[in-house]
């Protein structure tokens, strides 16, 4: 019952989690499962919100320990509905503030520091991608709101680093800032699920990356609007830091998601539970029937039987018991992350998310780097509005229409973008907007369609999957902002479309030889058992 339960959870979440969220997120549904009965007895469909307020814990006060009762459409529900909303909405607009100032810091970082930024950049990733395998045990550890708001302190100190300029700070920044990012998502995503019921998800998560995406759009209008203005980049980054401390203390601000200390006894009742079945049919088949007629004998052992059984479960369960469990279970999760490499279809996706993390560099380190300042941010704006866009309309399409015409006009689009910006220069600026703007939409494109396929052929491992995903898309940007600087924009671009059409290949091959990649085509492919 369990794992049906965290596989709903799971495919909601397919499409807005990061790999490594996705283990966290399978620790914390586990452990945010109803205990109450009647929870059981409705198959789930009763919230479970937590309340941070003690005003909302009337609500809980009620039932003592347990859950609330009540459906989803009551007075209550609505009222739990709100509470949840406007948790998440605090949390959004906290995480695009934050990233108002950091996405408008990186996209000026190839342009302002020159080689300094691409490394910086490079050390970023390349922790990012590596911590993101390690440091889900942290937030179980801590917490969901703790970990988002130690990650986003190194948010705001990476954007102090650059307004006095010391590489050897700068570096060590963007070094904390890579264990930053895997700890404001790691708890972004589990804070979701402890106040979000699971017929809420969709809704919730909808909601949050609604406000989160506009990031792009406002940092770099802010941006924008500091440089045209005449400051210097100290001042610029002086306001950029101060931006991003403003949304770290709609974080701090949070109401808790406490861990439920009868989190033991929630396992303990399903696993009581399932035993009092087995023992049941136990009994039933030992039993005699009162067609056999037995004897009082017979019933006197039945009845020591029972006792037997009761003493067995009224038996503490060790202290210990349940953290060796935890930390197996995190260790089977991360090797099967690296198990995946040698898995047949994992295979034929490799390209396409190499793909994926390469250009992420292009967009906001290459490109960047070749325009002028007080147009960057602007041209920026253009991307970033395109791919908010593009991620709302191509979500949509795929559903109708199929994966592959939005992969085949996101290939054509990112071919499009790489040319046109291949003719850009400063006589020539609108080339830039244009070229962004295709490169925007060729962005939304693929990454709807990459997350979706994951969630579609790895839906009994997700985790794993996603995992795996985020490890390649940030080790290969990373590679980029390594040796990007030394190679010209015609071979950076040469390379982005080398993967795009190899990678192309092999999806086409997986899709037609191996499994098909649309959910109404595919056909039942056995997945990775844990």
């Amino acid at each position: 019952m369990d794992s049906n339960k965290e596989n709903i959870i799971n495919e909601q979440l397919e499409d807005i989690t990061s790999p490594t969220i996705n283990s966290i997120l399978n620790e914390i549904s586990s452990e945010s499962e109803p205990t109450s009965n009647s929870d059981q007895n409705n198959n789930g469909s009763g919230p479970s919100s937590i309340f941070g307020s003690s005003e909302d814990q009337n609500l809980l006060k009620e039932h003592g320990n347990n859950k609330p009762e009540y459906n989803a459409g009551s007075e209550k529900g609505k009222k739990a509905l709100r509470l949840t909303l406007l948790r998440v909405l605090q949390m959004g607009v906290g995480f695009s503030i934050v990233f108002s100032a950091f996405n408008s810091t990186q996209n000026l970082m190839t342009r302002i520091h020159g080689s300094y930024g691409y490394r910086s950049l490079a050390i970023l990733y390349s922790v990012f991608g590596f911590s993101n395998l390690f440091i889900p045990p942290v937030i179980i550890k801590i917490g969901a709101k703790i970990s988002m708001v130690l990650g986003a302190i190194f948010y705001v100190l990476y954007i102090v680093s650059n307004i006095k300029f010391v590489p050897f700070f700068y570096y060590l920044a963007s070094g904390f800032l890579g264990l930053g990012g895997s700890l404001i998502w790691g708890g972004n995503g589990a804070y979701i699920v402890q106040v979000s019921e699971k017929h809420q998800l969709g809704l919730v998560s909808g909601v949050f990356w609604g406000m989160f995406q506009c990031n792009q759009i406002i940092g770099n209008l802010l941006a924008a609007i500091i440089i045209n203005a005449g400051k210097s980049d100290s001042i610029l980054f002086m306001i950029l830091s101060c931006v991003g401390a403003f949304g770290w203390v709609f974080l701090l601000f949070l109401p808790n998601t406490k861990k439920r200390q009868r989190k033991n006894d929630n396992a303990d009742f399903e696993s009581e539970k399932a035993q009092k079945s087995q023992n049941d049919e136990n009994l039933k088949s030992s039993s005699p029937s009162e067609s056999e007629g037995g004897s009082g004998k017979e019933k006197k052992k039945v009845e020591e039987k029972r006792k037997e059984i009761s003493k067995a479960k009224a038996k503490p369960k060790a202290k210990g018991d349940s953290q060796p469990k935890s930390k197996s279970k995190l260790k089977e999760n991360l090797m099967m992350t690296f198990r995946l490499f040698t898995e047949k279809r994992m295979k034929y996706l490799i390209l396409i998310q190499i793909f994926s993390g390469i250009t992420q560099s292009i967009y906001f380190g290459v490109v960047p780097s070749k325009i002028e300042k007080k147009w960057l941010s602007y041209v920026m704006t253009v991307f970033g509005v395109i791919d908010v866009l593009g991620g709302v309309i191509n979500g949509k399409l795929s559903d109708n229409i199929g994966k592959w015409p939005i992969i085949i006009a996101a290939s054509i689009a990112n071919i499009a973008g790489g040319v046109i910006i291949l003719f850009a220069s400063k006589k020539r600026i609108w080339l830039y907007f244009l070229g962004q703007a295709f490169f925007g939409y060729s962005d939304s494109g693929f990454n709807t369609q990459i997350y979706s396929i994951l969630g579609l052929l790895f839906n009994n491992n997700e985790e794993s999957a996603f995992a795996m995903f985020r490890l390649l898309q940030s080790l290969s940007t990373a590679a980029v902002f390594y040796y990007g600087n030394y190679l010209s924009l015609f071979q950076n671009i040469c390379i982005l479309w080398a993967f795009l059409l190899t990678g192309l290949v092999f999806l086409f091959y997986l899709d037609f030889k191996v499994e098909k990649i649309d959910q109404k085509k595919r056909k039942k492919y056995k997945s990775i058992q844990d």
